[in-house]
């Protein structure tokens, strides 16, 4: 999950310490009802206190517009001038596109998720550090937020939302410091969230760490017993302790023994009631657990891929099994499951090695994909409890027999998928589900649900009446070659003929209004299907690696997916009515065999990779409509010749490659030309991300006078062999030339500013290259793996070199770094292999972390003065490492510095110096800087 974390001293104006006390509030900022939940040992905030505070009627007014706009409420409240000021001052810049980033990185955690509900949880009052008042600020504290996020497939989680609250120049302001969408089970609106959960949490007393003697670590809870945090791992067979310094134990904390590869036996004391999450994770030799009668909730992982457990049985009184609790558990055959089970979390015993199963009467719901993958799973048992079994529930089993009780009332998505189930017998008095001949229906919606798998006919008639095929409903249905479709069915819901690799004949009836995502995925024999002209859109996926020969797409249909046809390697012909607007990214990708492709009027869009890798795909004439493309788009293609109409207001062609006017940008040379030779027209300013991507036949490009830039990836793949880049270009973009196998050499003159990352990466055969005198930065690994450089003469202009700029860059013997470079990045040398010595530039403060990693002919290094950290590993494997010379401005000095370097390095230091101490505390060889100068004397 990403976090934002507000850059330079701004960041250190924000950064917020000392006590916190956690204060729940009894009201919503969003819709619903009270959350008022009544917790003894909290205190409470009023209902007034927007009125009784200083900063109440000011965060409220922010808090409203929150509450109505979601993320766009924070926009123009979030940073004050006295901050930007600062930042200003510091950085050289001013805060224009801070809050549009921030505000971004909040939109990215989010995902696609919507904030659906909002609820002030806490008030965090925290001590002002110095640099707050020093930056203008006079007021500070914290806000925690619960809020609901929905998820692409309608469940709801509660995340965290924590913004900084602050004053400056008397107005107060709103800061998102971070979010957590899934941080937290349940939901709010829902009245399902734990807010005991959260409250242990969040308890001051929680957040102290005690230590035993034997090595226990534990927090005490608000009831005053205790959770086990930590387990030291020591025994094999583990009887853990009832009451720790008197008080009783009732929890197994969150990771307290995972990965503990010695125990073999565990015996959880009575008195236990919560079993927390990845609490025994990857415990791989455990065999037995026995767990106490007072057990009421095992949490999500808890017990996830221990597996040499190889039976378990769970109490009476269990009544939560969390996601994954038991899964990968590849050895677990036997399970006793208790009769007050009620919450059987997602995925409990995936991919277990289960033989039978016996459910209990009692319990009234089997989880999605609680069997999932249980490959040997046989037999079960289900009881006449059982009200609802999950999605995918027993998805690849080796069940042979399924019955639906008259009370089950809910089945999920591809519950008995992939399974040995011949058919589904249901209870005639069932008032949901039915079946006619073993397949299995839902009366009210009239939705064929579930056609097993293993079934042996060759051919299906879907019974007239039925409107919708469920998702996954026909889905490695391997011996079915034919089904009939009604002209009631309206619908067919996702992955619903997936993997029915010897289907050949399916009509879709012009009923059929919807085609769910990924719905013909891998019908490899499959070759001709007729869209209904109701579709209006061909979803994602929805015919990828289909073996179709040729599609006609309806005028009714306004887009073509992600993916659609992607991998269909044997489409041959496509045609497009008029209507169609939108080719989505990858689309048509890898369609190898696509020769004729005919864009109608009415497409505006080709978006990214719509077309890579058709080979077949030689031109391609570009509408008048056509407003976005990029080179992208058809990468990898065999296109040679694009033909743009003359009436197209954004896109032109000149000898057959495409340009953008305005821009006067170069968007794509066709890959498959054979020429040799290519002359970028006077006039063009940019060469395009991946505008010559695998142009393999393309040996020599000349550049004009006017280029300014050159894009991402825009030669990848190609067959350069020498490059001469105009001062006037200033910019290269990451991958610019990375792969040009037959590059050997490249000029880039003088004006050009910044290399970016992977630019020349994987050029082996670059053996030369002139740098401009201009050159500020190197991106990362921008040379990585040039093995044929053996010297490269870096600019005094430099600054910058970045992560793993040089990295196996084996044949260069010396670095001459120039004075001005203030930052080497970790792993800037890596591999060098014959790098004998090098010169570090006293501008530099850190040596950064496996910084000459695999060095192996380097002897002697001297750090220059003004060096304050040597990184963690930063000379491991420098097998001809002798001496290493650290000044005494070195304060830190991380740990395997010299890893798998030879023992007898030796470090040079001054008397009395931080280097001194490291080196005598840590046993490694050193001598005086002037440990020499009597000879001089």
């Amino acid at each position: 999950m990403r976090r934002r974390v507000l850059p330079g001293l701004l960041a250190a104006a924000l950064v917020l310490t000392g006590m916190t006390v956690p204060v729940r509030a009894d009201f919503w900022l969003g819709g619903g009802e009270s959350g008022t939940t009544e917790t003894a040992s909290e205190p409470r905030v009023s209902e007034n206190w927007a009125e009784e505070n200083e900063w109440g009627p000011a965060v409220s007014e922010i808090l409203e517009a929150v509450k109505a706009e979601g993320i766009d409420g924070f926009r123009g409240r979030m940073l004050s001038p006295e901050l930007a000021a600062v930042y200003a001052e510091n950085w050289g810049a001013g805060m224009d596109g801070i809050e549009e980033e921030y505000l971004d990185d909040v939109a990215y955690n989010l995902g696609e998720k919507q904030m659906s509900f909002f609820s002030l949880a806490s008030i965090e009052s925290r001590w002002l550090e110095d640099s707050m008042i020093e930056n203008g600020v006079d007021s500070m504290f914290s806000l925690v937020f619960l809020t609901d996020f929905r998820n692409g497939n309608g469940s709801v989680m509660v995340g965290e939302l924590t913004v900084s609250v602050y004053r400056a120049g008397g107005v107060w302001y709103l800061l998102p410091e971070s979010v957590y969408p899934d941080k937290w089970e349940g939901s709010l609106e829902e009245g399902t969230f734990d807010w005991g959960y959260y409250d242990y949490e969040h308890s001051e007393a929680s957040w102290t760490t005690y230590t035993t003697e034997d090595g226990y670590e534990y927090k005490i809870l608000y009831d005053g017993s205790v959770s086990l945090t930590y387990i030291p791992e020591s025994e094999e067979y583990l009887y853990l302790p009832d009451t720790i310094d008197g008080r009783q134990v009732t929890a197994i904390g969150s990771w307290a023994c995972d990965y503990n590869g010695t125990l073999v036996e565990l015996h959880i004391p009575e008195g236990v009631k919560k079993i927390e999450e990845y609490a025994f994770d990857d415990c791989y030799n455990l065999a037995a657990v026995y767990f106490p009668g007072t057990l009421t909730e095992i949490g999500r992982d808890a017990f996830d891929s221990c597996s040499s457990l190889t039976w378990v049985s769970l109490p009476e009184g269990l009544t939560k099994l969390g996601s994954s609790a038991f899964a990968w558990c590849s050895s677990l055959e036997t399970v006793t499951l208790p009769s007050t089970l009620t919450d059987f979390g997602t995925a409990a015993f995936r991919d277990c090695g289960l033989v039978s199963v016996d459910i209990p009467e009692g319990v009234k719901e089997i989880g999605d994909e609680a069997f999932i993958s249980c490959y040997g799973l046989e037999d079960i048992v289900l009881p006449g409890s059982l009200e609802r079994i999950g999605s995918e529930a027993f998805y690849g089993t080796a069940l042979s027999s399924m019955t639906i009780s008259q009370n089950i009332t809910q089945i999920g998505e591809a519950a008995f998928q992939n399974t040995g189930i011949s058919r589904i017998d249901v209870h005639p008095d069932n008032p949901v589900y039915a079946e006619i001949d073993g397949v299995l229906f839902e009366k009210t919606t009239k939705t064929l649900l579930s056609y097993p798998s293993v079934r042996t006919e060759s051919s299906y008639e879907v019974p007239t009446g039925i409107t919708a095929i469920a998702p996954q409903a026909f889905q490695s249905a391997y011996s079915l070659e034919s089904i009939i479709l009604p002209d009631t069915v309206t619908s067919i819901g996702r992955s619903a003929f997936s993997d029915c690799y010897h289907l050949s004949s399916l009509n879709l009836p012009e009923s059929i209004t919807e085609i769910g995502d990924y719905a013909f995925y891998g019908t490899s024999n499959l070759q001709s299907i007729t869209i209904p002209s109701g579709i209006t859109e061909i979803p994602t996926g929805a015919f990828e690696a289909s073996g179709l020969s040729a599609v006609q797409i309806p005028g009714s249909v306004k887009k073509i997916g992600q993916y659609a046809f992607d991998n269909s390697g044997s489409l041959t012909q496509v045609e497009l009515a008029e209507g169609v607007e939108e080719i989505g990214n990858y689309a048509f990708a890898y369609a190898y065999s696509l020769s004729d492709l005919q864009l109608p009027a009415s497409l505006k869009s080709i978006e990214d990779g719509a077309f890579t890798g058709c080979e077949a795909l030689q031109n391609l004439s570009v509408p008048a409509g056509l407003e976005t493309l990029t080179a992208g788009s058809f990468s990898s293609s065999g296109i040679t010749y694009f033909y743009v109409s003359p009436d197209n207001a954004i896109f032109a062609d000149i000898d057959g490659v495409l340009f953008r006017k305005a821009e006067k940008e170069l968007v794509s040379y066709p890959a498959g030309r054979t020429d040799a030779s290519y002359e970028i027209p006077e006039g063009i300013l940019t060469v395009g991300d991946y505008a010559f991507q695998d142009a393999e036949a393309l040996t020599s490009v000349s550049f004009p006078s006017t280029l300014t830039r050159i894009g991402e990836g825009a030669f990848t793949g190609t067959g350069l062999t020498f490059v001469d880049i105009p001062g006037t270009v200033t910019e290269f973009g990451p991958y610019a030339f990375n792969n040009c196998e037959n590059l050997t050499g490249a000029v880039l003159e003088d004006g050009l500013t910044t290399i970016g990352e992977y630019c020349f990466g994987g050029c082996s055969q670059l053996s030369e290259i002139i740098l401009p005198s201009t050159l500020e930065s190197i991106g990362q690994s921008a040379f990585y793996s040039c093995t044929s450089l053996t010297s490269l003469d870096l600019p005094a202009s430099l600054k910058t070199i970045g992560d793993s700029a040089f990295s196996s860059c084996e044949g260069i013997i010396s670095f001459v770094i120039p004075e001005g470079v203030t930052e080497i990045g970790g792993n800037a040398f890596y591999g060098c292999k014959s790098m004998t010595s090098i010169t570090l530039p006293s501008t530099i403060s850190v040596i950064n972390y496996d910084l000459f990693y695999h060095c192996e002919a380097l002897t002697d290094v001297v750090i220059p003065e003004g060096v304050t950290e040597i990184a963690s590993w930063a000379f491991e494997s420098c097998y001809s490492l002798k001496t290493v010379t650290i000044p005494a401005t070195v304060e830190s000095i991380g740990y395997n510095v010299f890893y798998d370097s030879p023992e007898t390095v030796t470090v040079i230091v001054p008397r009395d110096s931080y280097a001194y101490e490291w080196a005598t505390e840590n046993g490694v060889n050193y001598r005086y800087a002037d440990a020499n100068d009597w000879l001089n004397s």
